[in-house]
């Protein structure tokens, strides 16, 4: 109806990924919940995590996660 606010939910998508990049996403969640980086996500099926620092890296092999301890 018009002039009503509709409540804030947030909204998941699974995304189809490919074996490794399924992989590599369930290794940045896994650095997010051991308090590593600050966040990780899956975007157009890139792999993205955030540092403490604030800085964004784009993901596409687990090479890239040996600076994190993995």
């Amino acid at each position: 109806r018009n002039g009503q606010l509709v409540p804030a939910h947030r909204i998941y998508v699974n995304e189809d990924l490919t074996s490794v990049r399924a992989d590599l996403a369930a290794k940045a969640r896994a650095l997010k919940k051991k308090g590593k980086v600050e966040d990780s996500w899956v975007r157009d099926g890139l792999v993205v995590l955030l540092k403490r620092s604030n800085t964004v890296h784009r993901l596409t092999t687990l090479r890239e996660l040996a600076p994190f301890g993995i």
